[in-house]
């Protein structure tokens, strides 16, 4: 850790974000074959449950924030 320099107050940390992961993504079952998602938080269980997800797969992979933890 780096010495503070007198005078001056250190910024506080921003809080960690938790995440939600993908735990199963697929087609709709309509005609207009859009991406659907499913995201659980493995600190408070908290599901997402199915819905749209436009984003590419390795951005779908890191998850959303969780709304009940966050």
């Amino acid at each position: 850790m780096r010495p503070q320099l007198p005078g001056f107050d250190r910024l506080p940390r921003k809080k960690r974000r938790i995440m939600a992961h993908l735990y199963d993504a697929g087609s709709s079952p309509t005609d207009d074959c859009k991406t659907i998602a499913c995201f659980a938080c493995k600190a408070c269980g908290w599901d997402s449950g199915w819905r749209d997800d436009e984003r590419p797969d390795s951005e779908m992979m890191r998850g959303i924030p969780c709304e009940k933890c966050n």
